[in-house]
């Protein structure tokens, strides 16, 4: 388990994971739910597969409404040992949220404060790590493309990042700005779609998308290795 993809899988939950809970009927105290899910057709997304190899615990179901997977835990000490092991790179936002289900379950109050212990270690990080949790992050909330320009046969590759915030742009998209070093971030943009806050959009075009999808490329997975690989054979 090295820390280069450790930091792919917390990249990844950032964009597609969550911790939550809840009161089951005739129980004291909340159940925690530990989950990160993913699209498939009729088998289980590699992605899934391959955050589990890294975690090394949980199970994957589905799917659900005929497409959807989930790795999933229930049990507090794996849940905590997860989210120990991805805390340090994940974003202040998302711990935020994380906090929540931390402080109201009992047995998870402490995962968080050993968690803050190790945020030090992502500023020392090599750059293979660092486009690692880049790639987890782009593979979770990533699309990429080679579309015609107006009056031209050419295709122009674009690559972007959508994500939601009511508080600025969200520091997952600055920190993914920043391992690309290229393209520029667009926001905010009035709700619409999918989410009902305003969004942020990192976005580059051309041969900056083409650099960074070949960063990239050596840690995507699936189906998202192939749209990447597809619109760059298209764009050449």
């Amino acid at each position: 388990m090295d820390l280069p993809h450790v930091a792919w899988a917390a990249g990844l939950f950032e964009a597609e994971g969550s911790l939550s809970h809840h009161m089951p009927k005739g129980r004291r105290t909340p159940r925690a739910t530990l989950d990160l899910s993913q699209k498939g057709a009729d088998v289980i997304p590699e992605v899934l597969d391959r955050f589990r190899q890294v975690v090394e615990c949980g199970q994957i179901f589905g799917p659900y409404r005929g497409y959807l997977y989930y790795w999933r835990t229930h049990d507090v000490a794996l849940i905590a040992f997860v989210v120990l092991l991805l805390w340090p790179w994940i974003s202040s936002e998302k711990r935020a949220q994380m906090r929540k289900t931390l402080e109201a379950v009992p047995a998870l109050w402490v995962a968080a404060a050993f968690g803050d212990l190790f945020t030090d270690e992502i500023g020392s990080a090599s750059d293979e790590t660092q486009r690692a949790w880049a790639a987890g992050f782009f593979e979770g909330d990533g699309t990429i493309g080679a579309y015609r320009t107006r009056g031209s046969e050419a295709h122009v590759l674009t690559a972007s990042i959508a994500q939601a915030s009511d508080s600025g742009v969200p520091s997952a998209l600055t920190r993914f700005h920043a391992v690309a070093a290229a393209g520029n971030i667009y926001g905010p943009i009035a709700p619409r779609g999918w989410s009902r806050l305003p969004q942020y959009r990192w976005q580059a075009r051309g041969r900056h998308a083409a650099r960074i999808a070949s960063l990239l490329l050596p840690w995507l997975a699936g189906a998202k290795k192939e749209q990447v690989i597809t619109a760059l054979d298209t764009a050449r």
